[in-house]
């Protein structure tokens, strides 16, 4: 999964008598919810980007209490105590089963108390709109990628060969802008259907860094590190010098045929030998024997033979990649 990324900052919203209704967006990772034992550390590192909501006091006599109204868009309303806010300005901090999950929410304030017991209370018609209208916050998901699993995307390794296509399953909220990187090339698409496809077709390395949402306000996007692919040349061979050649056996005599492989070993292929294909050359010659070479950590291998017919290769793998194709 990707890392959330807000690029327009930390939101934030406070409740002071010259407040008006506000709206705030913020993005979180992809499926997040409350933190477990062992997962503490990255929530509250994802806690530093969460937004801010402040209390502020004009008068009184500090330290002050509040009672805030949670509303989410379906469920049912939840109050929070902040006690014993030490000044005149001070955070409210929601529980993290709200500000884990996605959804929107609508915040009021309720009342407010000072130390010498002075309390005001902004739920009734004739004192709300003393704090203006609340505070509408929506907790949107970041977008993420995955490895689609039927693609070479998918392998562990992160190896692929020239040819093999890229498919990546887009998760969140549609349409996405994506980034990436082909060779040093950064390139930017728009991409309005879950699953985004790209063709691997010269070797060096392919990453997808970035994917944003494109209807998000203030640009929720997640920035990946573990989707960086090394795109592999197809192995070759060439028989002789890559020319056709025509050679005639006196009996007793051996042929040499050399072939030249071009790739990254250990190299396995499979080469034939067919008979003769008559004059007219329309009909598919019998193959009179086949043979597999394993493992042949060299460049070059020679056949050796003293039978007549046409020599070709029908099959080559190297380290990575093979022809033709699974």
């Amino acid at each position: 999964d990707g890392k959330p990324l807000v690029d327009a900052g930390k939101g934030s919203g406070l409740f002071n008598r010259r407040s008006r209704l506000q709206s705030v967006v913020h993005c979180l990772a992809p499926g997040q919810q409350a933190p477990s034992s062992d997962e503490s550390a990255a929530w509250a590192r994802s806690r530093d980007h969460l937004p801010e909501f402040r209390i502020e006091f004009t008068t009184g006599l500090p330290p002050f209490d509040a009672w805030v109204e949670v509303l989410p868009a379906s469920g049912k309303p939840e109050v929070i105590e902040v006690l014993a806010m030490p000044g005149h300005s001070h955070p409210v901090v929601l529980p993290d089963h709200i500000a884990s999950r996605i959804g929107r929410y609508h915040l009021r304030l309720l009342r407010t108390r000072d130390a010498l017991g002075c309390e005001h209370r902004y739920d009734t018609e004739s004192s709300r709109d003393l704090v203006g209208g609340g505070i509408d916050i929506e907790y949107i998901e970041a977008p993420t990628v995955r490895p689609a699993s039927s693609s070479p995307a998918s392998r562990p390794d992160r190896s692929v060969c020239i040819g093999d296509i890229l498919a990546f399953d887009l998760r969140g909220l549609g349409p996405w802008s994506i980034d990436y990187v082909y060779n040093g090339a950064h390139r930017s698409t728009t991409a309005t259907k879950r699953l985004f496809r790209r063709i691997a077709d010269v070797p060096g390395n392919f990453t997808l860094a970035r994917v944003c949402h494109r209807a998000a306000t203030n640009d929720c996007c997640s920035e990946f590190e573990d989707l960086s692919y090394a795109v592999h040349d197809i192995p070759r061979i060439r028989v002789g010098r890559g020319v056709d050649v025509h050679q005639d056996i006196l009996e007793g005599d051996l042929v040499h045929i050399p072939l030249y492989l071009t790739g990254r070993p250990p190299f396995t292929f499979t080469w034939q030998r067919r008979a003769l294909s008559d004059s007219s050359g329309k009909a598919k010659s019998k193959v009179l024997e086949s043979h597999t070479v394993k493992d042949l950590d060299a460049y070059e291998y020679t056949i050796t033979t003293s039978s007549e017919g046409t020599f070709e290769v029908t099959f080559v793998q190297d380290l990575f990649c093979q022809y033709p194709k699974a």
